[in-house]
């Protein structure tokens, strides 16, 4: 088996029980082929379906690198390992097609890719690279709720750009560890009110499910934003924090394990325009299905 020194993927982080891997999503052709070589062949011949090469080398470096890192986790080999869907796409782990005690998410964007493992399932993780020169306000005005939409207002130069992301991750995690595939509107909820104002860590609710409870962490760095969300179990201990990082300048890289911050619960907002098909609100279509787990055509991800 491939291990990680030799490979295209390392330990990035542990947040609250989960491990996350970072993945070097740089072209490679020796590092393409070795990951191509350990999908299974449904996954080759959906490689192949990809029309360029961009999204080809996202999905086999990402899939491969997260078949070792469930081979590994779960004690089995890789042959023995596929993978189901739930309702909304999102992927469950098999060992010889029974479904395996584990959970995770995977994400990529450019150059990096994310990849989220536990051992509780509803589990969510985003990367975005930083893109200056788009139209923050018009697109936060269509994807974030009144409190999110005056803070990017009144952002402005680096710090805008690092503020969008930032809370675009957030959001975009917490969708995909509730598993719906962007058929929740980003727009219907709002951060936390800690974490607006820089609290990395906190507690969350969905308006439409407020007895369930999630945490969210920012896991934020100086080359890339992202997130990590994932429900907390019935009776879970909930670990409480005031730290807060200076936002007067671009975040950098955090140290150590991420604190917990206080209990905050989602803000209900008024609906945003969306595209049937996916949820998603309406900047530019998405291309749907399982892909958009892993990062395949989502319409942030406009040029």
């Amino acid at each position: 088996m491939t291990t990680a020194e030799s490979g295209w993927w390392s330990p990035w982080r542990e947040a609250e029980g989960a491990t996350i891997l970072h993945v070097d999503l740089v072209p490679d052709e020796d590092r393409e082929a070795r990951a191509f070589a350990l999908l299974d062949d449904e996954e080759q011949v959906r490689w192949h379906k990809f029309p360029v090469a961009a999204p080809r080398r996202r999905f086999a470096l990402c899939r491969a690198a997260l078949r070792i890192a469930l081979a590994e986790r779960l004690g089995c080999s890789n042959r023995r390992l596929s993978f189901g869907h739930g309702e909304h796409g999102k992927p469950f782990a098999l060992v010889d097609g029974r479904r395996a005690a584990v959970g995770f998410n995977v994400s990529h964007a450019n150059r990096h890719g994310l990849i989220a493992v536990a051992a509780h399932d509803w589990l969510g993780v985003d990367v975005e690279e930083r893109a200056p020169g788009r139209d923050l306000d018009g697109i936060g005005s269509m994807v974030y709720g009144p409190t999110e939409q005056r803070l990017l207002t009144i952002a402005a130069g680096s710090r805008k750009v690092h503020l969008f992301y930032r809370l675009w991750s957030m959001k975009e995690a917490l969708i995909k560890a509730l598993g719906s595939g962007f058929s929740l509107n980003p727009s219907r909820f709002e951060i936390p009110a800690p974490m607006l104002h820089g609290v990395r860590s906190s507690a969350f609710r969905f308006p439409h499910d407020p007895s369930s409870s999630w945490r969210l962490i920012d896991l934020g760095e100086d080359r890339f934003a992202a997130a990590l969300a994932y429900r907390v179990p019935p009776g879970g201990a909930i670990r409480h924090s005031t730290s807060t990082p200076d936002w007067n300048e671009p975040p950098t890289a955090p140290s150590g394990r991420v604190e917990a911050a206080p209990v905050s619960t989602g803000t209900r907002v008024p609906a945003g325009p969306v595209f049937a098909a996916c949820g998603h609100v309406a900047v530019r279509p998405c291309n749907v299905g399982r892909q958009h787990y892993h990062r395949q055509a989502c319409c942030m991800r406009v040029p």
